[in-house]
Formats: C-alpha cells, structure tokens, sequence
C-alpha cells in the first residue's frame, strides 16, 4: 500500500467518510512505487531527459496542511512557521505524479522523522524498487537506482541530497546542487499544483485531525488521474499559491556514509 494516513479511521464527518471510502478503494490503482524493472527505468529515463539527473526514480519532500489545532496535545501541531497543520509527505516522478504518501504525522515533527518512520522509508531500505542490481556505472562508482531529498534528509546510497553550504563549497559541488535543486523541484511543484486543484488544503481545514487525514489522501488520489491523462494544467495557476514546503535544519542523526559520499561524488563529477 503507498498511502498511509494516521488517525481514526471511525470517526466521520460527510466529507470525510467519503474521502475515507476513495482513500479504500483508488490508491492500488493510481499510488503505487514502480512494480517492475521497466516501470524503475521508465522512472530514471524521465528524470533524465527532463533535468539530466541520472538514476532518479522519484523526490521526495514533505508539506504542510493548516488545519484547526486540536484539542488534545495542540502544541504538537504548531509547525515551524507557526500554525497548526498536518505534514503530507510525497515522493514524486517526473510528471509529478505521486507515488507515495504518508499523511498526518503532527506539524512540529522533522521532515527526516516523518521519513524514518514512514513505511517509504523500510520500501527503501529493502530496495524494494531501488534495485541494487540496477546500478550504472558512472566516473567509476557503481550508482544504484535512488531518490532525492532536501538538506532535511540524511545521505544514504539511495538518497541523495545537495552538498551542505558552509560557504565554501567547491564550482562542482555548486554545479551540483543546482542540478540537484532542478530535478527535485518537480516534488514541490507536485505540491502546488494538487493545492491548486483542491482549495480546501491550501487554506485551513475545519475538521478533526482524522477526518482530515482523509481528506488530504484523497486529494492525493484525484490528480494521477489527471496527470496520467495530461489534464490541462497552466503553471500560472501556481501563482499564489502557499505550497507551505519549508526547509527543516539538517537531522542532528544524521551520520556520515561513506559509500553515499563517493556515488554523490561520482555523479558531481558526472554532471
């Protein structure tokens, strides 16, 4: 299953018994990760032939949805820039489409918490469509099918992240991050383009936090739909649009991997 909402699934509202009943039925259909090595390379060929990043099968990313803070633990809700809200995390290909979510995690949370403690993150431990037998070849580093992520995330042989700035990074590292940003904006512009479609979570939701979760999935489900069938979408109509995607500070767990420093190594050289 590639859609996981938290909450209770028992407690409805009208709008939110019949996003709990399209969230059962429609996500096997249109949220899924690659299910085979043609869907994986079809994934890579996209991102490359788009921004020239190569081995990349999606980005992930998380946002916010402002809700109505709860009454029971409000504080958890109150995220970075003050309000309450639920995190949406997505992993996204090149058409953005979603091929992943998690939904309900409380505002306040990491970005890199939500991802460790997400099923996404145990798919991507396995290789589960990460196939190590998949690698290429590049500047003499064997580089496996992976994902990219923001400076929230931590570095793994399957993730990659931009160089961090201390202010002395090198023209390449700066080449590469450039690159990088290029091919992950795809993640955000999933965002705002799913908060363009359906103005109820660009702006604050009134319900509980269950109903919510349910809410948020489903709007998730409808626009595949519309990407798969190239529904018409002018990106002037993501002018305004608060897609409320925020850089968190670094995981202070994060530790170093050497094998992950030489494949993002590997590929600045390549780019």
């Amino acid at each position: 299953m590639a859609v996981t909402a938290k909450g209770n699934p028992q407690t409805y509202s009208k709008p939110g018994k019949l996003c709990e009943v399209i969230v059962r039925i429609l996500p096997p259909k249109c949220i899924y990760v690659p299910q085979n090595r043609q869907e994986v390379q079809d994934k890579i060929n996209g991102f490359e032939s788009r921004a020239g990043f190569p081995q990349v099968v999606g980005a992930v990313d998380g946002c916010h949805v402002p809700i109505i803070g709860p009454q029971q633990s409000p504080d958890d809700y109150i995220n970075r820039k003050g309000f309450p809200s639920l995190i949406l995390q997505g992993l996204v290909d090149f058409d953005y489409r979603f091929l992943d979510i998690c939904v309900g995690w409380p505002g306040k949370v990491h970005d890199a918490r939500v991802f460790k403690n997400s099923p996404l993150f145990a798919l991507c431990c396995a290789r589960t469509f990460l196939p190590p037998d998949m690698s290429v070849m590049i500047s003499g580093v064997r580089v496996p099918p992976l994902i990219l992520g923001d400076s929230a995330y931590a570095l793994s042989e399957w993730l990659m992240k931009p160089y961090t700035d201390r202010g002395n990074l090198t023209p390449d590292e700066c080449s590469f991050n450039i690159k990088h940003s290029t091919t992950r904006v795809v993640v955000e512009n999933a965002f705002g383009r799913l908060k363009r479609r359906f103005r109820s979570i660009s702006k604050r939701l009134d319900l509980n936090v269950e109903n919510s979760c349910n809410v948020i999935a489903a709007c998730c489900v409808l626009p595949n739909y519309c990407e798969y069938l190239h529904e018409f979408f002018d990106d002037q109509w993501l002018n305004g649009v608060n897609v409320h995607v925020g850089v968190c500070p670094a995981d202070p767990d994060q530790r170093q991997n050497i094998n992950a420093t030489a494949i993002r190594d590997a590929i600045k050289s390549f780019l």
